[in-house]
């Protein structure tokens, strides 16, 4: 059975249709705006083109999208939250190392060493209670028994003068069954990401 030419003609159409994908198309697509544009692509000079990024949202932290510069992550910020740990957000819209004099001026689980608000190695890992030597030197391994993690918080010394300043901010040196430990909330640093854990 032969198929009359029109119709063969519209089936070959349709299917030539289908095998594009619209970043195969896009390139080659005119538009207007990036309205008009697939995926990671933008209108450029009229023509739908694949590009690095369309918002913030799509660059790495310390960076921003600049649409100026032909939609690509450039260094920038708007905030403090678009810099790494240990950054800020200066005024002149840089991500720059965090200064600082006490432990007062950093973030939650910070202290400020060197003029810099940074977390030490070792804070918050995961660890095991049985095991004395799981976390670093100069840490304890803590059980948070809300969240049934296990994981190092700073050792402290509530004997001392000023025995907070020797904990990270947002936190005291307190009693527990380690003995004195500074109460970090580690499970809230490391489900936000802040930390490895």
């Amino acid at each position: 059975m032969h198929l009359p030419t029109f119709v063969l003609s519209a089936f070959l159409g349709l299917g030539l249709v289908a095998c594009n994908t619209p970043e195969e198309q896009g390139p080659l697509s005119e538009c207007l705006d990036n309205f008009d544009c697939q995926g990671t692509q933008a209108c450029l000079d009229g023509t739908c083109q694949v590009v690095d990024c369309l918002s913030d949202n799509d660059c790495p932290l310390d960076t921003l999208c600049s649409e100026e510069a032909g939609w690509v992550c450039g260094d920038g910020c708007t905030t403090s939250a678009d810099c790494l740990a240990g950054k800020e957000c200066t005024e002149d819209g840089v991500c720059a190392e965090t200064t600082c004099e006490s432990r007062d001026e950093c973030g939650v689980g910070e202290f400020c060493t060197d003029g810099a608000c940074d977390y030490l190695e070792g804070f918050c890992d995961l660890c095991d209670q049985a095991d004395p030597d799981s976390c670093l030197e100069g840490f304890v391994c803590k059980h948070f028994e809300k969240e049934n993690v296990d994981a190092c918080v700073y050792s402290c010394d509530i004997t001392l003068p000023e025995a907070n300043s020797y904990c990270p901010t947002g936190s005291e040196c307190v009693g527990s069954t380690n003995g004195e430990v500074c109460n970090a909330g580690c499970p809230d640093l490391i489900a936000a990401g802040f930390v490895s854990g």
